[in-house]
């Protein structure tokens, strides 16, 4: 369960870079937000299980973990510089947000 959650935040890492040499950034983040949710939607029922690995520091999903925060994170910025997403939007407050809607 671990090695696939860990596969889908790589697919999610690597999904940001391609959208994030589009040429539109909020088009970039809003198609990536819509993949994470998919993501995270898939493993909902299991965070108490994979808690631990991803947040469990030296572990390759928590490498993975802040990997995939660091391109979400990325693509907000792009957005902001933009103006295409609010200023004060935080990646903290996307995340509570990918996760609510997951």
């Amino acid at each position: 369960m671990e090695a696939a959650t860990r596969d889908g935040l790589e697919t999610l890492v690597a999904r940001a870079e391609r959208l994030a040499a589009g040429p539109d950034p909020l088009d970039a983040l809003t198609e990536w937000m819509r993949e994470a949710v998919v993501h995270f939607s898939t493993f909902r029922g299991l965070v108490g299980i994979l808690a631990r690995s991803m947040y469990d520091e030296g572990t390759p999903s928590h490498a993975m973990c802040a990997a995939m925060h660091r391109s979400g994170a990325d693509l907000l910025r792009a957005a902001q510089a933009a103006g295409r997403v609010r200023p004060d939007l935080t990646p903290e407050e996307l995340f509570d947000l990918l996760s609510g809607a997951a």
